[in-house]
């Protein structure tokens, strides 16, 4: 019963919206506050399938904006992200109780990319992302993982002895010349995976290259 009542409350929100829609404008002129209704497509109907599949569009970029845009900021961060699509999925499936109109932000930060955390992959802002302890890969950047040649600083699809000079430079003399794929998730070099390229690395490559001895850590993105 709650869930009906709550959903009806939703749609009613919603529908005024929509049906004075210069009331609304006034009153976030007057006090400089948007109010979010779970209406997130534009079609009166409030938490729907069809809201999750929009947000979840424009957030990986395959799909316009939500309008006004401060529908999408459902978790009132000042961002558009992973975070807002979430609760959508939320109130469908787990019955998250949420309490409309949502009190926003009336132009939150849409900017975002891939956020990369213990071998998962989120789609935030890079403020979320760093609350989180994420590593952001950039601005538009997508959560497809592509490292190339694992173990490849050089970037000409090979290990070989090189990679290991390029290594060598960075670990003993802090010359960087490696080649970092943007879509990789771990630090060109570190091939024992544990979140540095250090002298535990220049091993490996020696291993690797010299004796033909895979020492590596698995391929982050699984090939």
């Amino acid at each position: 019963m709650q869930r009906v009542v709550r959903l009806l409350t939703v749609l009613v929100v919603a529908a005024a919206a929509a049906t004075n829609p210069a009331a609304a404008a006034a009153e976030t002129a007057d006090t400089d506050t948007c109010w979010a209704t779970g209406d997130v497509n534009g079609n009166t109907i409030a938490f729907e399938i069809a809201d999750w599949v929009y947000l979840t569009n424009f957030v990986g970029g395959q799909g316009p904006p939500p309008d006004p845009l401060y529908e999408g900021d459902l978790n009132a961060d000042g961002f558009i992200d992973q975070g807002d699509v979430t609760i959508i999925w939320l109130v469908i499936i787990s019955e998250l109780e949420v309490e409309v109109p949502i009190l926003t932000v009336c132009n939150p930060d849409t900017i975002r990319g891939a956020c990369w955390k213990d071998g998962s992959c989120t789609i935030l802002s890079p403020a979320n992302c760093a609350a989180a302890g994420g590593s952001y890969l950039g601005n538009e950047t997508s959560c497809a993982c592509d490292c190339g040649v694992w173990g490849d600083v050089t970037g000409d699809g090979d290990v070989n002895p090189q990679d290991v000079t390029y290594v060598v430079q960075l670990v003993y003399y802090q010359n960087d010349m490696r080649v970092q794929l943007p879509a990789c998730p771990y630090e060109a070099g570190d091939v024992d995976c544990d979140a540095a390229v250090n002298p535990q690395d220049v091993t490996l490559y020696v291993q690797y290259v010299y004796y033909t001895n895979d020492l590596f850590c698995d391929d982050p993105c699984g090939e």
